[in-house]
């Protein structure tokens, strides 16, 4: 009898490995499908991840705004270096400049100085010198940007008597240089010419 009763505890106590859920459960059966699928080396599932935006990039806004350059009031402005005289026509300041092929932006400025050089006799112009001033500040020739735009050649340019010669020269620089007391300063040798812009 005891024997019984320890053998029917022991049943009871026991209970038999059986599932706690409905297997025909829609919801089990997606979770087992998802499962499987991973295992296969499938992506979680879910919502999407969030996109991270982008920063700003500063130079694609300024290339893609497209603003057309400002002209400078600029009186006109003579003077003589040496034996020759230099005369400033215009300004203008943007911040993108286009050529033929190809364009250049900046988060500065690009400013464009067209002017005038007129020899009393057969003489030269050193253009790669040429620097715009204002105050303690200071910024030379934008070599690249005078390739694009289609400056004035670099190279020392011959000046025969009494023939003026038109030149255009690019310059980058910080907005603050380009305020008012900004001059293009032109150097022959020890000789140095300034020219006031603004």
């Amino acid at each position: 009898m005891k024997r019984l009763l320890v053998v029917a505890l022991l049943c009871s106590a026991c209970p038999k490995d059986e599932p706690t859920y409905d297997p025909n459960d829609r919801t089990i059966a997606k979770l087992k499908a998802e499962q499987e699928r991973l295992a296969r080396g499938g992506t979680p599932s879910g919502p999407p991840a969030p996109v991270a935006k982008d920063e700003p990039n500063p130079l694609a806004e300024v290339a893609a705004a497209q603003r057309p350059p400002v002209p400078l009031k600029v009186l006109e402005s003579t003077g003589t270096l040496q034996d020759v005289t230099i005369t400033v026509t215009s300004a203008e300041m943007s911040q993108t400049v286009a050529g033929p092929k190809t364009s250049l932006s900046t988060a500065d400025r690009f400013l464009r100085v067209a002017f005038s050089a007129t020899a009393k006799k057969d003489s030269t112009l050193e253009l790669s010198t040429v620097t715009l001033v204002n105050g303690a500040q200071s910024a030379g020739v934008a070599r690249d940007v005078q390739r694009v735009g289609q400056g004035s050649s670099l190279s020392t340019t011959a000046l025969k008597a009494g023939e003026p010669v038109n030149l255009v020269l690019y310059f980058e620089a910080p907005a603050p240089l380009l305020n008012p007391g900004l001059a293009m300063v032109v150097t022959q040798g020890e000789a140095k010419l300034s020219l006031q812009l603004q």
